[in-house]
């Protein structure tokens, strides 16, 4: 005879004895509140002890389930969820409605679509999905709790949760605008930068200060390319002597160089975001190609001597191998290529190789910290500064900023130093 365990009960029902079926199993358990009760029937008591010795196993296995799902509930901490009132509006409904109507392309760009959809998705639906929208529920203590306590006890780190922060401000301004009665008190997650913060974060500067390579580290950097990755080298001296975003550059054309005067305009750039959306309107033949981050289409820039060496070079090869294959539809159009004679893009090539140099040579920015693809822009930049080239109109134009003011917010440390010696640096 199997053990009795509570909730379960074998017992001789009468009534059902003339179907042939007396013996039966009775379940009565609860499971996270609700209700787990089936019943079978058997015609003699062994059969019924038998499916008694399996009904005790899968409650078991059930209770321990949600068991193991109320203490993750419990360690998350999640809030529960205010009933909504009839008639109102909730916030998945309306967020949902907010990133069609006012963020999805060409309103905003995919990467700002893409950033706050996943936000949205990933962390703030799982808490907020079905609070109604109005004053009393989206309160900034509430909001705050959220953003301070619930994403931290997630694990989600400051910059993450500041990003939310942001999503929830340009939604619920979109909310004020199309629906000012639901909101009448104001923005209720503006101003909370640093309300969110733990107080172990309160020092935490989030603003990544420049990390450039020296003159001899970018130097020794290029030649290990070189030697050991010459299909990705023209790609690394285009990032280093002309300061451009690695997505810009993976967009270039021929038809916007001009290597015998040494000019190149940057119109393009290439964005995962921007292919994922449009794979997801089913342009399967997108090239993911939009405008730059600032939406400049003035930027002209000049190119180096060893730029114009190496792009000239390349475009021989390019056309080489193009005809190699026999010449399929039309000549490449970009000017970094994959084996395949696709466009190059940041893929796992370019960061691979990157990664295995600066790991190669021990290169390491002057705090300690790992270089970034993007510290090579980084890195034009400030050898410009401090070697004096030119003035900070012409680093500004080259790395695309709108104003000179730009160039400073970024750069102020490094003019400082040429202040500091009058005899070195740029002209202002």
């Amino acid at each position: 005879m199997s053990a009795r365990v509570p909730g379960i009960t074998l017992r001789y029902d009468a009534k059902r004895a003339a179907t042939g079926l007396g013996w039966g199993v009775f379940v009565d358990v609860r499971l996270n509140g609700k209700r787990h009760a089936p019943s079978k029937f058997f015609a003699t008591e062994a059969e019924a002890e038998e499916a008694y010795a399996s009904s005790v196993v899968t409650v078991t296995e059930l209770r321990a389930e949600a068991a193991q799902q109320a203490r993750l509930t419990k360690a998350l901490n999640v809030p529960a969820l205010p009933r909504a009132p009839k008639g109102a509006v909730l916030f998945e409904t309306l967020a949902l409605d907010w990133l069609e109507k006012a963020v999805k392309p060409p309103r905003k760009t995919a990467s700002t679509y893409r950033g706050y959809k996943g936000l949205l998705e990933r962390h703030l639906f799982p808490i907020m999905r079905s609070w109604p929208v109005n004053a009393a529920t989206m309160s900034p203590d509430q909001v705050t709790e959220v953003l301070r306590d619930h994403l931290h006890k997630k694990g989600l780190s400051l910059s993450t949760r500041i990003a939310c922060q942001r999503c929830l401000g340009a939604f619920f301004t979109w909310v004020k605008k199309r629906l000012p009665h639901l909101l009448p008190y104001g923005n209720p997650a503006e101003k909370l930068s640093s309300d969110i913060r733990q107080d172990a974060e309160m020092g935490i500067r989030l603003r990544k200060e420049a990390n450039p390579m020296t003159r001899q580290q970018v130097e020794a950097f290029l030649t290990w390319v070189k030697e050991h990755a010459p299909e990705v080298w023209e790609v690394f001296v285009w990032l280093t002597d002309e300061g451009s975003r690695v997505g810009e550059a993976c967009a270039l054309k021929w038809a916007n160089l001009d290597l015998e005067r040494g000019k190149a305009h940057i119109n393009d750039a290439f964005s995962y975001a921007h292919r994922w959306l449009e794979r997801q309107q089913g342009n399967e033949d997108g090239l993911g190609e939009k405008d730059t981050k600032t939406h400049r289409a003035d930027q002209y820039i000049d190119l180096s001597d060893r730029v114009v060496e190496a792009l000239t070079t390349l475009k021989s090869r390019n056309l080489e191998a193009w005809m190699a294959r026999g010449r399929p539809g039309k000549a490449p159009q970009h000017v970094f290529l994959n084996r395949d004679l696709h466009p190059r893009r940041p893929d796992r090539t370019l960061y691979a190789v990157f990664r295995a140099a600066n790991k190669a040579l021990g290169l390491v920015g002057q705090t300690g910290k790992p270089f970034t693809i993007h510290c090579l822009r980084s890195t034009f930049a400030t050898l410009a500064i401090l070697e004096g080239k030119l003035d900070l109109r012409w680093v500004a134009m080259m790395l695309g900023h709108s104003t000179e003011e730009t160039l400073m917010a970024h750069y102020f440390k490094y003019v400082r130093l040429v202040e500091a010696n009058p005899l070195a640096g740029v002209k202002r």
